[in-house]
């Protein structure tokens, strides 16, 4: 419910919930940046093999020797869309959300839901590029359009909650060690994609 002069300052128990709250959600950021990270490094190091294949597909000629860049560029693609469904299983799975930071959850899972269908229309574009097919560039460019559009809304939630937690109390100190301690215990996460 909005108020005249804006949101109504949250009691110390909704920080403190928020709080533990965005320290998981910042987990979640921290996950997808580091999947989004390694999948856009083998499509920077990889990036001459897909536009070679590219050009063979638009002139009918079959594919190169570069086939293996290929395969590893398919093996990032596969793990990026892997990672996306990983941590909407995750954020589903969450035992609570406070009513606070609900908007910016549902924003956040539309977001994750159009960076997965993104994820799978470039390693679909990364299949029929290697196959020798035509690939589905529309596809990628709409898929990129409403996972920013999407972005854009989650990031204004977001503004919004912080703005609230800040003028109910918090301390931008300890949201910023929030911000730490996600890259710290995503950096020691094992997590790999399945072989599939």
């Amino acid at each position: 419910m909005a108020f005249l002069f804006g949101e109504p300052k949250l009691s110390k128990k909704e920080l403190s919930e928020c709080m533990v709250w965005l320290s998981k959600h910042y987990e979640f950021t921290m996950f997808q940046t580091r999947e989004a990270d390694l999948h856009n490094a083998a499509l920077v190091e990889f990036q001459n093999s897909l536009l070679h294949n590219a050009a063979l597909v638009e002139s009918g000629n079959s594919l190169g020797t570069d086939s293996q860049d290929m395969r590893a560029l398919l093996r990032a693609g596969h793990r990026e869309v892997q990672a996306s469904t990983e941590i909407i299983s995750r954020m589903e799975s969450m035992e609570s959300v406070p009513e606070a930071a609900s908007a910016l959850h549902r924003e956040w899972l539309v977001m994750m839901a159009s960076h997965k269908l993104y994820a799978k229309a470039r390693y679909a574009l990364y299949k029929s590029t290697e196959k020798g097919m035509e690939p589905d560039q529309d596809s990628v460019y709409r898929h990129s359009q409403a996972l920013e559009d999407n972005r854009r809304k989650a990031q204004k939630e977001e503004n919004k909650l912080l703005k609230r937690m800040v003028n109910s109390g918090a301390d931008m100190r300890d949201m910023q060690k929030l911000i730490v301690n996600a890259e710290r215990a995503v950096a020691a996460e094992n997590w790999q994609p399945s072989q599939d």
